[in-house]
């Protein structure tokens, strides 16, 4: 979930946009020139996809192959790590 914060007083926010990232990984942003951002999310303990989101949009820019069942792979061996929330 992307939230969008409203400008008005008291400021506000809502739901920008909403996508799957088609497993338990955290999902984090980066940008490249302060402007366009990303967001990346991994697949953990499912997909083991590697996935990227436009940052304002929510369009899928990218998704590796999926490496489900593939024991080798780096990407397959990533696990979510519990918060102490959990």
């Amino acid at each position: 979930m992307s939230a969008r914060i409203i400008p008005r007083s008291p400021p506000s926010w809502d739901v920008a946009w909403c996508a799957l990232q088609n497993g338990t990984g955290s999902p984090m942003s980066t940008t490249a020139d302060n402007q366009t951002a990303i967001v990346w999310g991994l697949g953990a303990e499912k997909s083991g996809q590697l996935i990227a989101f436009d940052g304002d949009t929510g369009k899928q820019l990218y998704a590796s192959d999926s490496v489900t069942g593939v024991s080798n792979s780096l990407i397959s061996m990533c696990r979510m790590l519990p918060s102490l929330a959990q």
